[in-house]
């Protein structure tokens, strides 16, 4: 069925401001730090949990002093590095709440700063004068690794880089080594390679540094041999490495024409028909985003969203997760994602070059993950990492059974494959995998009816996906597997009491 658009209509913002879209001025992702907990630490990377400070940005734009500026950027530069050993996270999470709750009283009410400890050590004092010299904020300065301290033993003042010492001089001699040192330093974008040996047959062979599990080359008989072999051949390494490295897009850069009922009788659909419908905490639309793209955009989604709420035999209203999801159109977006989730303020964001290939279901999972979480008041954390913390037992369980159900499967080790090459895990992640494994099951609940629907879920085929061996769904077979436990999941989720929920949250 086509979609028509009425060129005459205007459509713009409705429902609720959502806030933080980059046409919003203010800095509000400051408020994320209020819902920082425990168990968020825990489960979730920092980088999810922690909001990125612009403090340069935010000097320039006289939303924080200089003095404020230092103190924040000195508090930050304090939080660890999460350690892997589970015994040593509970002393982690409690140092860096302690650290967020500075950065919170110090944005609260900057005259905060004088009552924290921190702040009146004689290593912050160097630092604020590091940085005086340095002129930042209005000039910017990173130190990189290197690091300007006291030398107590012999009362002088360093540049140290670990356990050695590459400057000794006053602090502005210092800052100025360091600004000279970095300002050299460039890197030639190539990568680095080791070489490595078989325990067996003693063959020798190349690997990326670090990745003795991925062969570039091999065939070497001596260390000499295959070390000539880079600095000769660096350039087809570099090609080898490429090419496994490249992962293909797992979605279709077209969309076939949707079959299904027609929810709209032909019409287009109407902000207030839109909202009544599914009533959203707020949609917006990017200012890049024309009227008739609004136009098709809501049509579009609102069919996606009714195939949705049919195919999880679940209300057009509760697929809105008890009015806390947003839902925006090219005005968050960035980079190569052609959809996001943002945790904190529980928004789909689809943008406008790619947020129509068939990402919506995805990321709904994403939102309903994260919504468990946010009834049992942990707003950053997603039901797939917590599993046995939820309060309900039920759901709990369910998701365990997920979880083992995926790792059973040769999904979960192609998308391990998928991450070899990465320095941080990604295709891998419980998280990613359950929400890709939503996907396929929407995908075949549909199929079941005779639907399909690639706004809503839109996914190359195990035959269409170029690299063998690396597909990142499940099969079709994988997915009889995995469909009583997304069932399971979704049938736990909207049957708990209201009223339940709401006490917990």
């Amino acid at each position: 069925m086509q979609t028509t658009c009425n060129q005459d209509s205007y459509i713009q913002d409705f429902g609720q401001k959502i806030g933080g879209a980059k046409k919003d001025l203010a800095q509000e992702q400051i408020q994320k730090l209020r819902l920082i907990t425990n168990d968020a630490l825990i489960t979730q990377p920092l980088s999810k949990v922690l909001p990125k400070f612009d403090l340069v940005k935010m000097y320039n734009d006289k939303q924080i002093t200089k003095e404020t500026a230092v103190h924040l950027r000195y508090l930050l530069s304090k939080i660890p590095t999460k350690p892997r050993r589970t015994y040593s996270l509970k002393y982690w999470v409690v140092k860096v709440m302690e650290i967020v709750s500075n950065i919170r009283l110090i944005l609260d009410n900057p005259a905060t700063a004088l009552n924290i400890t921190a702040l009146s050590l004689p290593e912050f004092i160097l630092f604020s004068q590091e940085q005086e010299y340095a002129n930042w904020p209005q000039e910017e300065y990173n130190s990189g690794h290197y690091k300007i301290q006291n030398l107590y033993w012999s009362s002088s003042i360093a540049v140290v880089k670990g356990n050695r010492i590459f400057k000794r001089g006053t602090i502005q001699e210092c800052v100025e080594w360091i600004k000279e040192k970095t300002g050299q330093k460039k890197s030639s974008g190539k990568s680095q390679y080791s070489v490595y040996r078989y325990n067996y047959t003693q063959e020798i062979y190349i690997s990326p540094k670090g990745k003795g599990n991925i062969i570039l080359k091999k065939g070497f008989t001596t260390p000499q041999e295959a070390y000539q072999f880079i600095a000769d051949c660096a350039n087809e390494l570099e090609c080898i490495y490429k090419e496994i490295r490249f992962i293909p897009s797992e979605r279709r850069d077209w969309n076939r024409p949707r079959v299904g009922n027609d929810h709209r009788d032909g019409k287009d659909i109407s902000p207030e028909v839109f909202s009544a419908t599914f009533p959203f905490y707020g949609v917006e639309f990017g200012n890049w985003v024309n009227q008739i793209e609004r136009a098709s955009y809501l049509n579009m989604a609102y069919d996606a969203l009714m195939d949705l709420s049919l195919a999880m035999e679940i209300k057009p209203e509760e697929i809105v997760l008890n009015d806390k999801l947003s839902l925006a159109f090219g005005a968050r977006g960035g980079g190569n994602a052609s959809a996001h989730y943002e945790l904190d303020r529980k928004v789909i964001n689809l943008t406008k070059t790619k947020g129509d290939k068939g990402s919506l279901a995805h990321e709904w999972f994403h939102a309903l993950d994260n919504h468990i979480c946010y009834l049992q008041g942990s707003p950053l954390s997603m039901a797939t990492e917590m599993q046995s913390r939820l309060n309900d037992r039920e759901l709990g369980q369910a998701f365990q059974k997920l979880d083992v159900a995926i790792r059973s499967t040769d999904f979960y080790k192609r998308s391990q494959k998928c991450d070899e090459c990465r320095s941080k895990k990604y295709w891998s992640t419980i998280t990613e995998m359950a929400a890709r494994g939503f996907e396929k099951f929407v995908i075949t609940t549909l199929n079941e009816l005779g639907w399909h629907n690639d706004y809503l879920a839109n996914i190359k085929t195990v035959e269409e996906y170029t690299k063998k061996g690396y597909y990142p769904y499940p099969t079709d077979e994988e997915i009889k597997l995995l469909a009583p436990h997304y069932a399971k999941i979704v049938t736990c989720a909207f049957k708990i009491a209201e009223s339940e929920l709401l006490d917990i949250a």
